[in-house]
């Protein structure tokens, strides 16, 4: 029996949230503001300022692809291409992300 109970509580719950928080996710979706955006934004806008980022730039896939073979660098190999981005002022392209973590897996990634 209490089981059933649980079970029950849990689907009156969800039933319960699911009109507000659907709410919210329509105005999210159509850009409308909203309370979390006034507490939040200033310090999302903080971060993309911290690290440089163009909030209104879209990120295309092979951006995006290029960023996921980065972030699967591990630290020491993020930090040593960090150190080479800021020196020459460049981001490297997709391919170029794929083969340096192809690098960075077998031991051969280097300052070079």
């Amino acid at each position: 029996m209490n089981a059933v109970l649980q079970y029950v509580l849990y689907v009156g719950i969800l039933v319960v949230i699911s009109v507000p928080l659907g709410i919210y996710m329509s105005k999210v979706m159509d850009g409308e503001t909203n309370i979390v955006t006034r507490i939040l934004g200033p310090v999302e806008r903080g971060i993309y300022k911290l690290l440089h980022i163009d909030p209104e730039e879209n990120m295309g896939r092979k951006k995006y692809l290029a960023a996921y073979q980065i972030a699967a660098l591990p630290q020491e190999s993020q930090n040593l291409l960090y150190d080479t981005i800021e020196s020459e002022q460049a981001t490297p392209s997709l391919s170029q992300a794929q083969r340096i973590r192809k690098l960075s897996q077998s031991g051969k990634l280097n300052e070079d």
